[in-house]
């Protein structure tokens, strides 16, 4: 992964961040990976995150990665030309 996320999506507590990577062997293209956190207070106060999502959440979850999803994949499947 990149050392800065190209991307940050946040919906409540639930977060998506975006990064682009380098492709290696043969295929030098970029491509993008994601990671879905949700941000949460333990019984000190303290903020945490975790992977660990409800239903609700996912659902809410599904929807960052689907806004994610059509902003990058057309980065990497597009020639240069038409992007």
């Amino acid at each position: 992964m990149s050392n800065q996320p190209v991307c940050t999506l946040r919906d409540g507590r639930i977060k998506v961040v975006v990064w682009q990577n380098n492709g290696n062997g043969n295929n030098k293209k970029p491509f993008y990976s994601a990671t879905v956190t949700k941000s949460y207070q333990d019984d000190k106060g303290e903020w945490q995150e975790t992977n660990s999502l409800t239903g609700n959440e996912m659902v809410r979850a599904s929807t960052l990665l689907a806004r994610a999803y059509s902003r990058y994949h057309h980065q990497v499947d597009m020639p240069k030309d038409m992007q």
